[in-house]
């Protein structure tokens, strides 16, 4: 039996980021939600925090 090739934590890292995007997409689309919407969502929440990052920094 040959021995199993060792893998980055980087690699691992990636694989895990893609299963929990598949699930992540897969219960955002039983609940409905479109590209659309969550783009629009993630836009905001970035603008807020980077609002919010700069007035602590000020």
């Amino acid at each position: 039996m040959l021995p199993k090739r060792r893998m980055s934590n980087f690699a691992k890292g990636l694989i895990e980021a893609r299963r929990l995007s598949e699930i992540i997409t897969r219960k955002m689309k039983s609940a409905g939600f479109t590209h659309e919407e969550l783009e629009k969502d993630v836009h905001e929440v970035f603008r807020e925090i980077k609002r919010n990052r700069n007035s602590n920094r000020g």
